[in-house]
């Protein structure tokens, strides 16, 4: 039990989870009515956090939420995948060899990056 919830008192069965209230609100409503609805305000990280939390899956959300749902969500991962990509071009490094590497990693950013240093504007 100590590793589903953050704290919890057995005299008086009471369990505490430290989890985002506004989404609580929507996986308190789903077990409660059985019916499982996003809000349009909420984040879709946050609500898919959520549902991996309690093991909920994202297919019991009701018809009227899902295609919303798995647009934002397919929006937000293509967007972290495309940052992904960005950030491992930026930090990709090149292997410059044996043969005086140093100079021909500045020989390489000098024509790969032509605003790189005051010798490209030359």
């Amino acid at each position: 039990m100590d590793d589903l919830c953050d704290d919890h008192d057995l005299k008086s069965n009471e369990f505490f989870f430290n989890r985002d209230p506004f989404i609580f609100k929507l996986i308190f409503h789903f077990y409660t009515h059985g019916k499982l609805h996003i809000d349009d305000k909420s984040c879709i990280s946050l609500i898919a956090e959520e549902f991996k939390y309690w093991e909920i899956e994202s297919t019991l959300l009701s018809n009227c939420c899902r295609e919303k749902f798995y647009a934002k969500k397919d929006a937000l991962d293509q967007q972290l995948n495309d940052e992904k990509e960005i950030i491992d071009k930026y930090n990709h490094k090149e292997d410059f060899g044996k043969y005086m590497p140093k100079l021909r990693e500045k020989i390489w950013i000098l024509l790969e990056n032509p605003g790189s240093s005051w010798m490209s504007i030359v």
